[in-house]
């Protein structure tokens, strides 16, 4: 289950304030984790400012109807931090 700090930062990004969604950013979160971890990016913290950003790509990109655009940056991102080869990913 995604982290309230995590929500915090997803919600603020989508320029949402209700509790509402709360449950729908957090699916989102943890499919973009597992997304991650597929990819075979390292996550042990998302305290890392990479890989909050690719949370917000991934969740601006699925939530509601969606931006394309967000979805091909969020991709970029992953594979980008996927190819850091010997680098932690998670500074």
């Amino acid at each position: 289950m995604a982290s309230q700090d995590m929500i915090k930062a997803v919600k603020l990004s989508l320029r949402l304030t209700a509790d509402i969604f709360d449950s729908e950013i957090s699916m989102l979160i943890d499919s973009c984790t597992l997304d991650l971890k597929g990819a075979g990016v390292s996550i042990s913290s998302t305290n890392s400012a990479l890989i909050t950003q690719a949370i917000v790509f991934y969740c601006k990109g699925n939530f509601g109807d969606g931006d394309e655009r967000f979805i091909r940056q969020y991709e970029k991102l992953r594979d980008a931090i996927a190819n850091r080869k010997g680098i932690d990913s998670n500074v």
